[in-house]
């Protein structure tokens, strides 16, 4: 982490996860031996530099809230063991991203783990072919079935 001063939240973040500070201005030289960047700072002529600098030695770059100036972004995640949705407004608004990510919170139920199990356990144990995709998906199917119905109770007790 390269910044000339953190948040108390960040310093506890960055002792957290044994990261290394830099208590000083970004230079171009803090991207030698990197193979990704993200440019969180208030400037975006600060930025876009870092961007540009980033791109021209081959590294990837996240502008934060800079779309443009982007090589990947980060979606809001929903993670519920092996199951995962990812969350993006492409950088248009972050906040509507964090919102629509507690809303799909809400509606995913508990069951999603112990289905995605059992699902795992008999691809792994069928051989493959016709019958065994039918199968999959008839229970498929059948869990949607329950998980919209899941979705409705919820959006009823709102």
């Amino acid at each position: 982490v390269v910044s000339p001063a953190c948040s108390e939240k960040m310093d506890e973040y960055i002792s957290r996860h044994n990261l290394t500070l830099h208590s000083r201005e970004f230079l171009d030289s803090d991207l030698d031996g990197v193979d990704i960047v993200i440019a969180a700072v208030d400037s975006a002529k600060l930025q876009e530099h870092i961007f540009a600098e980033a791109r021209g030695r081959g590294v990837l770059c996240n502008a934060v809230d800079l779309p443009s100036y982007c090589d990947f972004i980060f979606p809001s995640i929903v993670r519920r063991d092996d199951f995962i949705l990812a969350v993006s407004t492409s950088g248009a608004s972050p906040a509507l991203s964090k919102y629509l990510k507690r809303f799909f919170e809400s509606l995913i139920p508990d069951t999603i783990s112990d289905f995605l199990s059992m699902m795992r356990e008999k691809r792994d144990s069928l051989p493959k072919g016709r019958e065994r995709m039918t199968m999959l998906d008839g229970l498929a199917s059948e869990y949607m079935q329950s998980f919209a119905r899941h979705v409705e109770k919820v959006l009823k007790k709102d």
